[in-house]
């Protein structure tokens, strides 16, 4: 079994297990394990992150590969190894037929300021995402959302031909409103891309913004979205239902002058050729993996905290 997270601080599981299968019935849960020390600066945690993933990839004698999509994630991982001078690559997927051209034009952008290099992976995408491998990995995974799949294409690219040690920008942080009160949560699709790498034999599953405990809480620790997760943000707290654009705010703010983009996922252009398809292999299953795991913010960012001294 590959590592969910650096040294397994992070898990999940079903039922009271690890790392099993879902069960009808069945909820997910997560556990964290404290940070070791107190977390830097967001901006800091990128850096040491980036070092931390390095050291793994050179272990099994392989280059770190970013896969970036041209957004304020991509960059500020592309900073963190940037800012850690240590080498790197990134990765892209391609459509056909430019069905990804919104995004790939902020790639090429990033790709230039920051002389990258970039691999292209090129994919037929409306023909692929309703093939007989699409669908067994959609099953196998237990993906619910069609429009991760050319991720898992791109991920097994950079592992089986180029050699490379994929690294993406999942597990970033998710902070939602509900009742009038902010929770730290984690969406169960998510998962999907972990039981991509185990089960399709990539050695090794490295989501960049909750490879380590001080990651995770350096972000939540940044003032804006302390204000915000504790209620104390009027504007966020009247008009917004999660944080995501609280903490594209941080961003701008540690790597000023950076174009702003729409939010995407890669899938914009040929989401409605596909959703048919992605209801139908949903309607096969007996279990669902859409499942929202949450915790109260001020009770997960003190579960999280290193261990006080007494």
């Amino acid at each position: 079994m590959i590592n969910y997270s650096h040294n397994n601080y992070l898990t999940f599981g079903y039922g009271g297990g690890v790392f099993n299968d879902k069960a009808l019935g069945d909820n997910v849960a997560y556990h964290f394990t404290r940070c070791t020390r107190q977390p830097g600066s967001f901006q800091e945690e990128c850096r040491r992150t980036a070092l931390t993933v390095y050291e793994e990839a050179k272990v099994v004698g392989r280059e770190v590969y970013v896969l970036i999509s041209g957004g304020l994630d991509s960059l500020a991982m592309v900073k963190g190894f940037v800012e850690a001078g240590v080498p790197f690559k990134t990765a892209t997927y391609s459509f056909k037929n430019g069905l990804n051209e919104h995004e790939l034009e902020h790639v090429r952008s990033l790709v230039a300021e920051h002389d990258l290099d970039n691999s292209y992976l090129e994919l037929d995408a409306l023909k692929w995402l309703k093939s007989s491998e699409a669908n067994e990995w959609f099953h196998k995974t237990n993906c619910c959302e069609l429009g991760t799949l050319p991720l898992m294409k791109l991920m097994q690219h950079v592992w089986f031909d180029l050699g490379g040690y994929p690294v993406f920008g999942g597990g970033d942080m998710d902070v939602i409103k509900e009742n009038e009160q902010w929770y730290y949560s984690r969406f169960e699709s998510f998962l999907s891309r972990f039981w991509f790498s185990e089960r399709f034999g990539l050695g090794t599953f490295v989501s960049f913004f909750q490879h380590t405990p001080e990651m995770v809480l350096s972000i939540l620790n940044e003032p804006e979205i302390q204000r915000a997760g504790l209620g104390n943000d009027k504007l966020a707290n009247t008009v917004l239902n999660e944080l995501k654009i609280v903490k594209y705010k941080v961003m701008h703010r540690i790597w000023p002058g950076q174009r702003r983009r729409p939010k995407f996922g890669g899938t914009e252009l040929i989401h409605n050729q596909i959703i048919s398809t992605e209801e139908a292999w949903v309607r096969e299953r007996a279990v669902r993996f859409d499942e929202t795991w949450k915790v109260p913010f001020a009770e997960f960012v003190e579960s999280i905290k290193p261990q006080s001294k007494l």
